[in-house]
């Protein structure tokens, strides 16, 4: 009787895949039930690192026919495990291919609080890839839903959406829709002022956050004031008016604002600072200019005056003055009329002691000490007119008369001014005789354009009040005029040579078509100019030779009143 003898192994010498379709691109688990304390697993001849176990997971990188290994032990001998173990097995896979489902697009693509969005693909799918798409979101409770679009009603935080299809080969795509929120919240307790209509309000630091201001607690949903933007990269924002602010943000790509935040009432400070002055000293008067801090954001606010009767209002934040003596100085808030505290200033007037000057004085023979007429005239270093100052009696108090010479760009005399009364009784050099509406001395800037600067009416002991319907010197005969000086003009051609003339007053001024012209031309030599004509003439008339090279020049003026 013949004995076979048969070794049966239990163990299977197989791979296993759980996996009903493998995709390219997916990572698959796959493991075996061969003994073993380590692994070696393959893809298509390749190890596969750190896979020892007899679990593996594996990328699929492309789609086709592929095979899958794992050993352990010595291997085999004649067909069998030469340990009795089972030590090798192979698997033949087929990956599909995988295609990637379309972008989503949300519609709107973000919230400002909550809202409503649609999710759409970017395209159309096939057909056959749209059964088995679901939606998800990472939203509690998820917002779900089947099919190629979903609608998601009150989304009222920052969510994102996926898009899978598990029944087959898909990639899973998302979008996420931002909900944008105000994120700041100004508090009471951070609300401080700092001075004359500054409040600072304190709060974190947030992009496209802006301030606005309502009346009432009730205004705060009213039109966004995108004029009060919430400094970016700053904590802090300086209010300058009453009212209730709060903050909200503004999202440009969407066109939507936030919910505002909590407001905080703020009252501001209506009292303007003292003034703090500085001074330039001119000949006959001084000009003062604040000198605060902010002051141009300061005269926006405030206006600032010299006190008395009347009140004489800085502009721009200056103003000349010509009295010696204590002046009182305070603002006024133009909003409400609330006054600061006042200062008291000093002001002294600077020395005409550096100028050249010829002091006349005429005597009628029948007293040494009471002269009949009496005048001053100053002049600069090269000895040009600078003013005339002549002294009269008016009710029986002396006042002195002073005039102006007018100088052009190239400090050529071009011009003076009518006289009028100073405020001072002795001779002293004013410069601030012919003061502009723009409060500084006339120039040649002024008067050398079409629409000359005209000349401030307001003070007393200048040239444009004297002769304006608002003279203080209650003089109600004396003429009133806006061009109060007489002035000429020049070749712009090298000669220097006078072209027009101007007399003071409204009718015969530069540009009216009544000025003086000049002008000096050169005679030729053409047989019709009149030079030629007279020389042929006084030949024959004096039996003379006629002259045969001649040169000549003729002037020509027009009379201002033809």
């Amino acid at each position: 009787m013949l004995l076979l003898s048969t070794t049966i192994y239990s163990q299977t010498c197989t791979i296993i895949n759980d996996n009903n379709s493998l995709c390219s691109g997916g990572t698959y688990g796959f493991y075996t039930e061969m003994p073993g304390e380590t692994f070696t697993w393959t893809f298509d001849n390749v190890v596969i690192s750190g896979q020892i176990n007899s679990v593996a997971s594996i990328t699929l990188p492309n789609s086709g026919n592929h095979t899958i290994t794992v050993s352990t032990g010595s291997g085999l001998q004649d067909g069998f495990p030469a340990d009795g173990n089972c030590t090798f097995a192979s698997l033949q896979i087929s990956v599909n291919a995988t295609t990637a489902l379309p972008e989503i697009v949300a519609t709107p693509a973000g919230l400002c609080d909550s809202g409503n969005t649609t999710l759409t693909l970017s395209y159309a799918l096939p057909a056959g890839h749209q059964a088995g798409l679901q939606w998800s979101s990472t939203a509690q409770p998820s917002h779900t839903g089947a099919g190629t679009s979903l609608s998601v009603n009150n989304l009222t935080e920052t969510t994102s959406f996926i898009l899978s299809n598990p029944n087959g080969c898909f990639t899973s795509s998302n979008v996420t829709v931002p909900v944008y929120k105000t994120i700041l919240n100004p508090v009471q307790a951070n609300v401080v002022s700092t001075g004359y209509r500054q409040t600072q309000i304190t709060t974190g630091i947030a992009t496209n956050h802006y301030w606005q201001m309502g009346t009432s607690l009730e205004d705060v949903n009213g039109t966004p004031d995108a004029e009060r933007p919430h400094p970016n990269g700053s904590a802090i924002f300086t209010a300058t008016q009453d009212g209730f602010y709060f903050v909200r943000s503004y999202i440009s790509y969407l066109g939507c604002w936030t919910a505002p935040s909590a407001a905080v009432q703020v009252t501001v400070s209506k009292m303007p600072p003292l003034a703090d002055i500085g001074e330039i000293k001119r000949y006959g008067y001084n000009e003062l200019n604040l000198i605060n801090e902010n002051a141009n954001v300061l005269t926006d606010l405030a206006t600032y005056y010299i006190t008395g009767t009347p009140d004489k209002a800085f502009a721009s934040g200056r103003i000349a003055v010509f009295e010696e003596g204590s002046i009182t100085i305070k603002g006024k808030d133009n909003a409400t009329g609330t006054w600061g505290n006042p200062i008291t200033y000093q002001n002294v007037l600077r020395s005409d002691d550096d100028l050249n000057w010829v002091h006349t004085k005429t005597f009628d023979g029948t007293s040494e000490t009471n002269p009949v007429s009496e005048s001053k005239s100053f002049f600069d270093q090269r000895g040009q007119a600078l003013q005339s100052q002549t002294k009269s009696f008016h009710e029986g108090q002396p006042v002195v008369f002073a005039s102006l010479s007018l100088k052009d760009k190239y400090d050529r005399t071009v011009g003076g001014t009518l006289s009028a009364p100073i405020l001072q009784n002795n001779f002293k050099y004013n410069s601030g005789l012919a003061i502009t509406t723009e409060g500084k001395p006339l120039s040649y800037t002024d008067f050398e354009k079409t629409n000359p600067t005209p000349l401030a009416t307001d003070q007393k002991g200048t040239l444009g009040n004297y002769y304006s319907a608002n003279n203080k010197w209650n003089q109600t005969d004396v003429p009133k005029a806006l061009r109060l000086y007489s002035r000429t003009d020049f070749y712009e051609d090298g000669t220097g040579e006078e072209r027009r003339a101007a007399q003071p007053g409204d009718t015969h001024f530069i540009g009216s078509g009544r000025e003086v012209l000049k002008g000096t031309f050169p005679v030729g030599n053409s047989d019709t100019n009149e030079l030629t004509d007279y020389l042929k003439k006084r030949a024959i008339v004096f039996s003379v030779p006629e002259l045969t090279k001649i040169e000549g020049v003729q002037t020509v003026a027009r009379d201002e009143n033809e």
